[in-house]
């Protein structure tokens, strides 16, 4: 098996379904938001990030885990362990989901009253059984990715986030053409999320039960698999969950200060409503290509330290990083420099006009959480998931204690908000690079960032400078979106001419790529689904 190839042919589909799943979610949160306001995406995004620290809790090692355990079974020859790891992994988590969305809806209120947003309770409770949803769309992703066969996974993903644009879409209309009060009415829009979740697990179900297993895979479990399981999936999840800390601390702590500082709850809920709908979607749009790189990357590197070929894991983990900073270097200065330009393509004015100081202080934290991802990614891979629950652990500390400082400095105000999320990733960031310099050893790491620096720096002036001679010929939307064109283009350009990425490079990786596919299609092992 070509790993390389693996993981170019597994990112390039996740790539795909991910950039699907982005602009999806952004297509729903556009009329949604146009449909509730900021205050009831308020409402709506303080029942999300809770459900998402529960399903982080309960999923988010199990696709890992399950993953990294079929491709060493590979790498070891045992194929026949396969089947039994996915129908432990399944029976354990499926049944934690269970508890977890129970334990949503029933104390669903007390989450609310924490958060200072108390009308977010029926939010809370309507999202609650997407966590059991998810566990079983989980179990088969992990199954199928340390195959190496990332379809399904990608499939998955695009039909949960339809159905949670198509149904949330039309339930908040409903409700509001129906006069609803707004917080029943972001009920309603969220349960889109919950229809789109349950729709996903009911096709991965179908995937798995109607094509056959790969060959010599036991269909039996397996009791030995559970502990390998979770040794892998607790620290995972762990660091998962703490890294989602930095969302929850928002989502409890960000309101209560806003209002300890002089604003109401209605503009607390508006401000935090704006912040998490259009300052994140907007922030984490790059993690449509960062996290699909690392989930292909972690088989092949899983399997490179299996099979003791350190030279192959340096090489990906040297490859993964230059992506990862090709892509987010540039979205971070970009989105600091054009904030209300880009937000104001789609977002109405006073909206843009709210988020944009808040976007532009928060811009920093795409390289931050882009390089926190791959880190994560090198540590997992050599058997070291515990290392970075400890970065986080200590990130999302110094996030908690900044919000308490820094609301307090009446210069910074809300933007404390995006600030203490840039103090957090760039803590984490820190022991995690010196955690992962233990175990990979690429050279001239520095010189990865010279040149997508420098390109991202010449994309900011040019930003900048466009707009100011833009606008004496353009006005509104129109500016807005004819400099972020041309900014992505000078940025493109100027890639090509530095060498960062030639052209020829390309050419070459992608014929290579052709033929190892056609001179191994009679050799390589049969998957039969």
């Amino acid at each position: 098996m070509n790993r390389k190839n693996t993981v170019l042919s597994g990112a390039a589909i996740l790539f795909a379904a991910n950039i699907i799943v982005k602009l999806t979610g952004v297509a729903f949160k556009i009329p949604v938001q146009r449909l509730i306001g900021d205050t009831g995406m308020g409402y709506f995004n303080v029942a999300y990030n809770i459900y998402i620290w529960f399903y982080l809790i309960s999923t988010s090692g199990l696709p890992v885990a399950v993953s990294v355990c079929v491709a060493r079974a590979l790498a070891e020859g045992r194929e026949d362990k396969c089947g039994g790891i996915f129908k432990t992994s399944v029976i354990a988590f499926s049944s934690l989901g269970a508890v977890f969305a129970a334990s949503m809806i029933i104390f669903c209120k007390g989450l609310s009253s924490v958060s200072g947003i108390y009308e977010s309770y029926l939010c809370i409770a309507v999202i609650a059984p997407s966590v059991f949803a998810a566990c079983i769309s989980s179990a088969v992703r992990g199954y199928y990715q340390g195959h190496g066969i990332m379809w399904v996974t990608a499939s998955s993903q695009v039909i949960e986030s339809a159905g949670k644009a198509v149904f949330g879409i039309v339930f908040a209309y409903i409700s509001v053409k129906a006069g609803n009060e707004l917080y029943v009415t972001s009920a309603y829009a969220i349960s889109g999320i919950t229809l789109g979740t349950v729709l996903s697990a009911l096709f991965c179900l179908f995937i798995k039960s109607f094509y056959k297993k790969p060959v010599k895979c036991a269909t039996g479990r397996d009791e030995n698999a559970l502990p390998q399981i979770l040794k892998i999936a607790l620290p995972v999840t762990m660091s998962s969950s703490v890294m989602n800390l930095s969302s929850l601390s928002d989502v409890f702590i960000a309101p209560s200060r806003l209002i300890s500082i002089g604003y109401t709850p209605s503009q607390a809920t508006e401000i935090f409503g704006n912040y998490s709908t259009l300052c994140l979607s907007f922030a984490n749009l790059p993690a449509a290509f960062i996290y699909p790189l690392t989930s292909a990357a972690l088989p092949a590197l899983s399997y490179a330290y299996a099979s003791k070929d350190k030279e192959k894991a340096n090489e990906l983990a040297k490859n993964t990083l230059k992506t990862a900073l090709l892509i987010s270097l540039p979205c971070a200065v970009g989105l600091g420099v054009l904030s209300y330009r880009v937000l104001s393509v789609i977002f109405p004015e006073n909206s843009s006009v709210l988020a944009a100081p808040m976007l532009t202080v928060l811009s920093p934290s795409v390289v931050l959480c882009a390089l926190l991802a791959v880190t994560d990614t090198l540590l997992q891979s050599c058997g070291k998931p515990s290392y970075p629950v400890i970065s986080m652990l200590f990130g999302s500390g110094v996030k908690i204690l900044s919000l308490f400082l820094l609301f307090k400095i009446d210069s910074v105000g809300r933007l404390a908000i995006p600030l203490g999320t840039c103090l957090c990733y760039l803590s984490a960031l820190i022991f995690n690079i010196k955690f992962a310099k233990k175990y990979f050893s690429i050279s001239n790491i520095s010189a990865l960032f010279i040149k997508p620096a420098f390109c991202s720096a010449l994309l900011g002036i040019f930003a900048y400078s466009a707009c100011g001679y833009l606008s004496k010929y353009l006005q509104g939307k129109t500016l807005s979106m004819v400099s972020v064109t041309l900014s992505a283009a000078v940025y493109m350009i100027s890639v090509f001419i530095s060498g960062y990425i030639s052209p020829k490079t390309i050419l070459k990786e992608i014929i290579k790529f052709k033929e190892n596919k056609n001179g191994r299609t009679s050799k390589k092992r049969k998957v039969r689904f």
